[in-house]
């Protein structure tokens, strides 16, 4: 979580979180979605004009034909489109 700006006090919450779960057996999804809010920009990590053409390289990197990468591409735009 700490990819997601979690620091020190942010993991004594969730250690209560799971406290509450485990050991009293009390319902946390909710307060967990909710805390959960506070994190959902991945941090440490290069931004996408950096990553996506290195991304790239490594994937046409490891297909063993062209063909077959192009094939792959075109149908991960398939799936988000």
């Amino acid at each position: 979580m700490t990819r997601f700006g979690m620091a020190g006090k942010d993991f004594d919450v969730l250690a209560g979180f799971i406290a509450d779960c485990v050991i009293r057996n009390k319902p946390v999804k909710d307060a967990v979605k909710a805390f959960r809010r506070n994190f959902l920009e991945m941090k440490y990590c290069l931004p996408a004009p950096e990553a996506v053409p290195l991304a790239a390289r490594v994937f046409a990197a490891a297909m063993p034909s062209s063909a077959i990468g192009e094939a792959f591409a075109a149908a991960l735009g398939r799936k988000s489109g």
